[in-house]
């Protein structure tokens, strides 16, 4: 059976950043669906209509589509953690197994917002960015997306990228998780990356032990392993 994965990105960020990941699985013979969040990447949806359960059911859509089997590997990046957990939590039957890439994994209660506070206050400030309440945006402040996002990568790896950031709707973000997510019937996987600037490995490494995640794995990577290190992250794919 050809193992299938459903690749979520991340605040600020778009289809296109698993686009060389998606690109190396399908070359081992791995299915792979990517596509733009609400309000991200090429999707128009305006700010103000972007929420966190519409994430969930955006993903709930796309994956029934993509297959019924309960085969699919849902895997979630930064922010996109909190967006696969709710999918998986009303969902469960389309997915086999969660993946969280320096991802946010919150409990019920929790945001993507206090969970930031928290890796603020282990000493990783986290993106830049000014929030503009009337329209429900954050926009990260350009100089500052290299040092957060791309610490770890040549200038020239990651410059053609830094157009397509775009700003982050804040429903999503400051939404708590709904009550259940505790009991997602799912196998599940961190993968840490110890040099991230953008949400504290010890934060994950936290949110995945309070969460029993037994399957915990290191990449030696800042916050945007897909274009630093993509190789050694479609190896821990593969091997999962």
């Amino acid at each position: 059976m050809t193992e299938k994965y459903v690749l979520i990105h991340g605040a600020w960020q778009g289809e296109w950043a698993w686009l060389s990941v998606a690109e190396k699985l399908r070359s081992e013979g791995k299915e792979v669906l990517t596509f733009d969040l609400p309000g991200s990447g090429q999707d128009l949806t305006l700010p103000g209509n972007v929420t966190l359960e519409g994430y969930a059911e955006t993903i709930i859509s796309r994956a029934s589509k993509f297959s019924t089997a309960g085969d699919v590997t849902l895997v979630g990046h930064s922010m996109g953690g909190a967006a696969v957990t709710l999918a998986a939590a009303l969902a469960p039957e389309l997915f086999s197994r969660i993946v969280y890439v320096c991802a946010f994994a919150p409990r019920t209660g929790e945001s993507v917002a206090g969970l930031g506070e928290e890796s603020n206050q282990l000493g990783v400030t986290g993106p830049k960015a000014d929030i503009n309440l009337e329209d429900g945006i954050a926009t990260l402040t350009p100089e500052y997306i290299p040092g957060t996002f791309f610490n770890d990568c040549r200038e020239d790896k990651y410059q053609h990228l830094l157009q397509y950031f775009r700003p982050q709707p804040l429903g999503p973000v400051i939404t708590p998780l709904i009550s259940g997510v505790e009991s997602i019937p799912l196998a599940r996987t961190f993968i840490i990356c110890t040099q991230d600037r953008a949400v504290s490995p010890a934060l994950q490494h936290y949110m995945a032990e309070r969460a029993g995640i037994s399957d915990i794995r290191v990449l030696e990577s800042g916050h945007e392993p897909f274009i630093s290190v993509p190789d050694e992250l479609v190896r821990h794919l593969v091997t999962i």
